[in-house]
């Protein structure tokens, strides 16, 4: 795994993290939201600035909205009235639809919403929502093939933390404050846009432009950093990596992973699906470290 020898780290030092990143990863994100359930129920006062894509991006306005909790009862209640994955009926329609794309809309809108909209606004933390630009030259659909293409040679040969491959086939990151959107609704417009994984979920359009899944271009988004700006950024990671210990610095940043694989299907969205393993996975990693993280 080319990492450059990531250091692991014996101690974090939570106060002096000014960036704190969500990588993206379906229901693993629900590992994101037991960690951050336990540290700010320690006390811990979110950095200025975080950033995520698709369902981490989910976890971080849930984080300055209703809290990690309230939105996983939402997803529990949401899979609890759902037993099947696609639409079978819809095929003889010509039509087959994803269940994610009702319950995922109707997911964020548990808590971004108007009730809560004006707290994201007042938040002293600012979200960058990272998302996916299409390549001029490949279009919509020659896009989302390349990016396929290319997520499946990192996932199964490169396993690198932040792929290169797809800005080589011109594939644009982009980054929007959700506190900036105009109302609640287009919100919820940009971040299912950066959840737009076709063909599960549908690709969404913004000022003129389409916007994919954050996760083509990186799963662990962030933008141009200085070197004290890495020095105070920490990412939340979803996929485990057996190869590395659990907190490591990398290139100037430190990096946090789940202590074990997320025991958890990162698509399904039925009454079985075992989101509370994935939620109790982080509480107790946070557990586990708490003698050695100093929180402010």
């Amino acid at each position: 795994m080319p990492l450059n020898s990531p250091h692991p780290l014996a101690r974090l030092d939570l106060s002096r993290i000014q960036t704190l990143a969500f990588a993206g990863g379906g229901n693993r994100c629900l590992w994101q939201g037991g960690l951050m359930e336990h540290l700010l129920g320690q006390g811990w006062t979110l950095p200025r600035q975080l950033v995520g894509t698709s369902a981490g991006a989910a976890v971080a306005a849930a984080c300055l909205s209703a809290g990690p909790m309230a939105a996983f009862e939402a997803c529990r209640q949401l899979y609890a009235n759902n037993h099947q994955l696609w639409d079978w009926p819809g095929l003889g329609r010509f039509k087959l639809s994803f269940a994610h794309q009702q319950i995922y809309p109707a997911w964020l809108s548990s808590f971004v919403n108007e009730a809560h909209f004006d707290a994201i606004r007042r938040s002293g933390s600012e979200l960058l929502v990272a998302v996916t630009h299409p390549a001029r030259w490949l279009g919509l659909r020659g896009s989302v093939a390349a990016a396929s293409l290319a997520y499946v040679l990192d996932k199964k040969w490169l396993h690198s933390i932040h792929p290169r491959l797809p800005r080589f086939m011109g594939l644009k990151q982009g980054f929007y404050k959700l506190g900036q959107c105009a109302s609640a609704a287009e919100a919820v417009q940009l971040l299912q846009g950066a959840g737009a994984a076709l063909p599960f979920m549908p690709a969404q359009r913004m000022a003129g432009r389409w916007l994919l899944d954050g996760g083509y271009t990186d799963n662990a988004p962030l933008p141009a950093q200085t070197p004290a700006e890495q020095a105070a950024t920490l990412v939340l990671l979803t996929r485990h990596y057996p190869s590395l210990p659990a907190l490591f610095q990398w290139r100037g940043r430190q990096y946090w992973q789940p202590s074990q694989p997320v025991p958890v299907s990162t698509w399904d969205c039925r009454p079985h699906t075992a989101i509370a393993q994935a939620l109790d996975l982080g509480i107790q990693d946070a557990k586990r470290w708490m003698g050695r993280l100093k929180l402010g």
